[in-house]
């Protein structure tokens, strides 16, 4: 449940624009088949104010506050400015603060994926029904990053961004941009064992320092005004510095990475980054529509470079020469077509168009067929 409530004052005379509000939710928990009932509440305020000296600078400032009826509260502010000296030049900027308690789901749930067969528990009842499950026989093993699971805390973040927009013309856009966010104790899915039916059993740690960061830049071009491409790219580098500096330290866990040719001592560039986080991506998109023919249309492809999955030897980081889902692309189709002036609309599409699949990500279906139909009702006016 979530309720909010927003208020909004333009000053007479002065480029300036208020914007504040305030909103609670709540989560409630109910395990069927035991006695245990929870809930948790949330509650926010915020205040932002925005000033535009001209169509040229804006600038705007902000806080936050964020209370949680279990993980207590946090102020957090936030600033940003967009300059735009030119029609078709534009740069802008941005900090911020962040808080995120964990979810119920986070904490308790205990599900199982009925059509791919993964498992996800909660880290707050882990131990407890993990071995309830093991002791069924449903669990072949749990692993050693499991006893990292503990009582989950808030994630705290600071982020930083910045980027620049660029107008070719009134058909092409170019847009860049770099960031960074450094976390506390943030909430990471993880791998922890493996389940009797050969599929994945996941649940939360903490992660006790992050630092992400990273470029993006993006491409859109209107080669008509019905056919419209565009593509993107992401490089990141996601790591722990506590892992860094301890393979620095020579730590005895962190000292020594296992590779084809032997065991030898580990460096900093042994260290791959965090479990689940791809250094590149990409995506690329084409659109097509033709309005007196009610006919759409659109292709769309995803690129995902490899990331790390599995620590075989347990030095407590994925190295170069750990476990890694390989780099894959997913292709995408669909087609729309409205009928009976526009009240009948059909889609058809294919996700997944060549099937691709690996048994490091079970839920990650094959091609996927897809159709479905919308019926549409409208008023007629009486005038």
């Amino acid at each position: 449940h979530r309720l909010e409530v927003q208020a909004e004052n333009r000053p007479d005379n002065l480029p300036l624009v208020f914007l504040g509000g305030i909103g609670a939710d709540r989560q409630s928990y109910n395990n069927a088949g035991t006695d245990i009932r929870r809930s948790m509440s949330g509650y926010f305020a915020y205040l932002q104010g925005e000033y535009a000296s001209s169509e040229k600078f804006r600038l705007t400032a902000g806080l936050r506050y964020d209370g949680n009826t279990d993980y207590g509260g946090r102020l957090n502010l936030s600033a940003g400015a967009l300059f735009k000296p030119a029609e078709w030049l534009s740069f802008r900027a941005s900090l911020g603060n962040g808080f995120k308690p964990p979810t119920y789901a986070q904490m308790y749930q205990v599900f199982t994926n009925i059509t791919q067969g993964y498992t996800v528990i909660g880290a707050h009842n882990f131990a407890e029904k993990a071995a309830e499950l093991k002791a069924a026989g449903t669990i072949a093993q749990v692993w050693d990053n499991a006893s990292q699971i503990a009582l989950l805390k808030p994630e705290t973040s600071t982020s930083i961004n910045a980027g620049v927009t660029v107008n070719t013309g009134s058909r092409m856009e170019w847009k860049a941009g770099a960031f960074m966010h450094r976390l506390r104790n943030l909430i990471n899915t993880e791998q922890v064992g493996i389940m009797r039916n050969g599929q994945q059993l996941f649940s939360y740690i903490n992660i006790d320092r992050v630092v992400m960061r990273g470029v993006e830049a993006g491409w859109k071009f209107a080669i008509t005004p019905n056919l419209q491409v565009s593509a993107g790219y992401q490089l990141l580098d996601a790591r722990n510095p506590a892992v860094s500096d301890s393979i620095r330290q020579k730590s005895s866990r962190y000292a020594t990475v296992r590779t084809p040719d032997g065991i030898r001592p580990a460096t900093t560039k042994d260290y791959f980054g965090l479990p689940n986080r791809s250094r590149h991506m990409g995506s690329m998109q084409a659109t097509w529509a033709h309005p007196r023919w009610g006919l759409g249309a659109s292709f769309r492809g995803t690129y995902r470079g490899k990331y790390g999955f599995l620590d075989v030897d347990n030095n407590g980081y994925i190295d170069n020469y750990d476990v890694f889902v390989k780099g894959y692309t997913l292709l995408y189709v669909s087609v729309q077509k409205t009928l009976l002036q526009k009240r009948l609309m059909l889609h058809l599409g294919v996700d997944n168009i060549g099937g691709y699949t690996d048994y490091l990500m079970p839920s990650q279906p094959g091609r996927v067929l897809m159709a479905g139909a919308e019926w549409h009702f409208f008023r007629k006016d009486k005038n």
